[in-house]
């Protein structure tokens, strides 16, 4: 295809590491204009091939071309040609293959490209990385990263590509990259047997003061007189937990060791250059189905609320649980495991903290029994067991209706296995006899010795350590007469939803990367946990910010971009200035708070500020699960299609919004079924959305304040105000931003009374209908610093009738009926708020009625979601109305009665 992207409908993004002269990392994104092409099938050759062309069409492009490092464009990109003639290009840089449906592999190292397919849509993966042989990759994390989306369009298979990713060399593996003569020269040093279980191996163990060493990944540059190696590797230390004499746990801890020789050097040197622990810290019985703080809304602490007097306490613990089904009907007592059949989350024995689990099987999960439990009271084992059974059955069943229909397929990187010791201590650090307020992940290592992926039955299960919510009181059973006291219990975390799936996050990210943390953020468990709760939150408006409003931590997810939590500002400065090189980073949890705040933004701009129609203050409970639903699949999917890390990491916060944005690409019609609701959405409606969420938060800026939108950025202005007064955020985005607002109707019936939505379009700057002449203006304006050049406008109309719900847009307007434009077909559209330069004038002349108007403005430079051009799914899935309005400010909509 003759494809020529304009420089203005691209993103690209090139980090440069503090310490090198070369760039670390690459992102170019044009989602504006997708590359496609048509596939003869969809096996792995064709994809294979159809993505060489791709980046073989952008190297030859002027503009992004130019962005490409001279080793991508001479070696890696001729290398991927798979019609390329043996010995005509480097065999050091390959595809990674696919992986087989059971997550299987035929070659050594990381986890391969893969798919995800379902009855609507098919997307590809596909990595390219070092390798020394053609079925031995490195996992250097020097990699190319592409997603596909594969389609049938009347009658052809198309794939669309909307840009790439990329880690790149640095230092001495830029300059001297893997070559046949080096791997001749030092071919004893670059064996198989030498790289990955030989002395140097034995040393990094003795070095890094561990019994062994699992190397996972390694880098390999090597001259014709001297060689680098850099194994990358998770070791064991025995850490103290729980009382005096308690014994130990095995807590596994990253290491890095470089090793340099070569011919005047035959006795190599070898440098631990990194050591850091693998773990991360933040009848039917009664459960806390949401955290007492947002059950009640307003602040609960455990202990000074349980003390306060009636009428004084407004909401104690207790009056913040309802019933909740553990077992199948008819059934009373079992191991806390879910699924029953093929268990995923299993709650353990703790014996080592709790007396009555003394004597149980430590490797089966605990049991329990319903019968006469009544209750249990809140400071109890049992009540504890359960409640981390009760959330980490909530994990499971949303990724299932989230898609994985097989919930054990999202676990790629780890067995699919989550064991919650329910009452543990928090270690290494001052926590480990339990005594404190907090929770870790942690992976129980890998078992094989050699870098690569295990058998499914070798891949590490996952532990969540949980300590106390509360240190301030203990209870008691009563004594009896003659017998030992009971111990004192303490009121276990798994009470607080939102902790717990902060937790999560980082489950679901090892699960997903192999590590536990991102490398520009902690984790996205912050972000989970609000998005989560929010929905069926009581908190006031000016407390729903805050992250964890029960078992209280200081953090929030409405952080202002002006006070410093900003992507490129003050807050997040010290992360971002890491090299890339010093992997694995610092916490992070400053840029947690920044990636919450966004992602929070997120998902009240697509709905999590809906409320009622005749009520704002009553919050419209099932739009904003709708809402929540699809920012946690969009965070999940997202993380999916960042891959093994071990090939590219994600190592930027606009590398997430990318995975985020081709997330939101892949799914035609998604549903997610939560009997007896269903929430629907169509893929697609949301790439514009998400980087303003971000851009919002200073990504694509510079200092503390929001960051820049596109050159071009066209919009119908809408009655939003420019100001997010909801959240107190006093930053003024301007008009033609995407500021939260509720997302409801007005009745049919008022649409004489003009009081519409604030989604709608501004009735006098937006869609002006001319009642006297038969004439509907629609103006258009430019969030951007540059002219938006042809822009079209095109405008139709749907009769809304009495006792029906508002229409759908369907594929190409069908049903609806188009206005004639009486003026220039084309404009251009000056930097600014819409003026008369940028009006469009149609004819509307219906007869008596409820009428829809759907404006659509486009041009190359900043394309409608419904542009066919683009090929989403929304252009040619039915789709709501106000999905696609309020998260594309190109659309406008206006409700108007004759």
């Amino acid at each position: 295809m003759d494809w020529k992207p304009s420089p203005l409908a691209t993103h690209v993004e090139t980090v440069f590491d503090p310490q090198d002269a070369g760039p670390g990392s690459l992102l170019i994104e044009h989602f504006n204009d997708p590359y496609e092409a048509v596939l003869d099938d969809d096996g792995d050759l064709a994809l294979y091939a159809a993505a060489h062309g791709y980046l073989r069409n952008l190297s030859a492009d002027a503009h992004l071309g130019s962005q490409l490092p001279r080793l991508v464009k001479d070696q890696w990109i001729p290398a991927l040609d798979p019609a390329a003639a043996a010995g005509t290009v480097t065999p050091y840089f390959g595809w990674l293959p696919f992986e087989d449906h059971e997550g299987g592999h035929t070659f050594a190292g990381p986890r391969g490209s893969f798919r995800f397919r379902s009855a609507s849509d098919h997307m590809a993966v596909l990595f390219a990385s070092d390798r020394i042989s053609p079925r031995h990759y490195t996992g250097s994390g020097f990699a190319l990263a592409l997603a596909m989306h594969i389609r049938k369009d009347a009658g052809s298979l198309k794939a669309s590509f909307t840009g790439l990713a990329a880690g790149l060399p640095y230092a001495h593996f830029r300059e001297h990259p893997i070559s046949a003569a080096a791997l001749s020269t030092f071919e004893n040093v670059f064996r198989k047997r030498s790289l990955y279980r030989d002395e140097a191996v034995e040393a990094m163990a003795r070095a890094a003061n561990m019994a062994r060493v699992v190397v996972r990944s390694i880098r390999i540059a090597a001259s014709e007189q001297e060689w680098w190696i850099e194994r990358r590797g998770v070791g064991v230390r025995t850490v103290a937990v729980g009382a005096e004499g308690g014994g130990g746990v095995d807590v596994p801890y990253a290491v890095t060791m470089l090793s340099v020789g070569g011919k005047a050097a035959p006795e190599a040197t070898h440098t631990i250059t990194h050591v850091s622990p693998l773990v991360t810290h933040a009848a039917d019985p009664r459960v806390f189905d949401a955290d007492p703080s947002s059950h009640g809304g307003r602040p609960v602490r455990p202990t000074r609320d349980e003390q306060a007097r009636p009428p004084r306490r407004p909401v104690g613990l207790d009056e913040s649980r309802r019933p909740a089904s553990i077992f199948a009907v008819g059934k009373e007592q079992g191991p806390l495991q879910y699924p029953a059949d093929a268990p995923i989350v299993k709650v353990m024995p703790c014996p080592r903290f709790v007396q009555s689990d003394d004597g149980l099987d430590a490797k089966r999960p605990r049991p329990v029994d319903l019968a006469g439990l009544n209750g249990p009271p809140i400071r109890n084992d049992d009540a504890s067991a359960i409640q981390a059974f009760f959330h980490g059955r909530d994990l499971v069943q949303r990724i299932e209706a989230y898609g994985w229909t097989n919930p054990a397929a999202y676990f790629r990187l780890t067995a699919p296995e989550i064991k919650i010791f329910y009452r543990s201590g928090v270690s290494p650090g001052p926590g480990g006899d339990g005594r404190t307020v907090n929770a870790r992940v942690i992976p129980e290592g890998w078992r094989r010795e050699e870098m690569g992926m295990p058998p499914n039955a070798q891949r590490p299960a996952l532990q969540i350590h949980l300590a106390a919510a509360d240190l301030r009181r203990r209870e008691r059973k009563v004594w009896t007469h003659g017998g030992p006291p009971a111990p004192a219990i303490p009121f276990g975390l798994a009470a607080d939803r939102r902790w717990m799936w902060h937790e999560f996050g980082h489950v679901l990210l090892v699960a997903s990367t192999g590590e536990l943390e991102f490398r520009f953020a902690h984790s996205p468990g912050d972000a989970m946990a609000a998005i989560v709760a929010d929905p069926d939150s009581k908190l006031p408006a000016k407390l729903r910010g805050a992250t964890f409003p029960f078992v209280f931590l200081p953090r929030r997810h409405d952080r202002c971009a002006h006070h410093g939590w900003s992507w490129s500002g003050t807050l997040h400065a010290a992360l971002a200035q890491v090299p890339e090189a010093l992997h694995p980073r610092r916490k992070g949890y400053a840029s947690e708070q920044i990636l919450s705040s966004s992602l929070f933004r997120l998902y009240r701009c697509i709905g999590g500020d809906t409320h009622q129609r005749d009520a704002p203050a009553t919050p419209d409970a099932d739009e904003r699960r709708r809402a929540s639903h699809y920012v946690l699949y969009l965070i999940m999917q997202a993380m999916q299609l960042m891959g093994d890390a071990r090939i590219q990491a994600t190592s930027t916060p606009a590398m997430f919004v990318h995975w985020l944005r081709q997330a939101d690409l892949q799914p035609g019609a998604w549903t997610a079924a939560f009997p007896p609701l269903v929430f629907r959405r169509v893929g697609g409606t949301l790439s514009k959305v998400i980087r303003w969420a971000f851009e919002a938060q200073g990504l694509y800026g510079s200092g503390d304040g929001p960051g820049s939108p596109e050159p071009v950025d066209i919009y119908i202005e809408d009655g939003r105000a420019t100001k997010d007064d909801a959240m107190d955020d006093r930053t003024d985005y301007g008009p033609g931003s995407y500021v939260p607002v509720s997302l409801h109707w007005q009745a049919r019936d008022d649409a004489a009374a003009g009081d519409a939505p604030r989604w709608q379009a501004d009735p006098a700057t937006g869609i002006i209908w001319r009642d006297g002449d038969g004439k509907v203006e629609v103006r258009v304006g430019n969030r951007g610093s540059t002219t938006a050049n042809d822009v079209a406008v095109r405008l139709w109309y749907q009769e809304w009738l009495a006792n029906t719900p508002p229409p759908s847009w369907r594929p190409g307007g069908a049903g609806w009926t188009p206005c004639q434009l009486t003026g220039d077909a084309l404009q251009a559209i000056p930097s600014g708020p819409p003026s008369d330069a940028g009006s469009f004038t149609f004819d509307f002349a219906p007869g008596p009625g409820v009428y829809l108007l759907f404006a659509q403005a486009t041009c190359a430079d900043d394309r409608a979601n419904t542009d066919p051009a683009l090929s989403l799914a929304c252009s040619y899935v039915d789709t709501p109305l106000v999905d696609l309005v309020a998260n594309d400010n190109n659309l406008g909509l206006r409700v108007v009665a004759i």
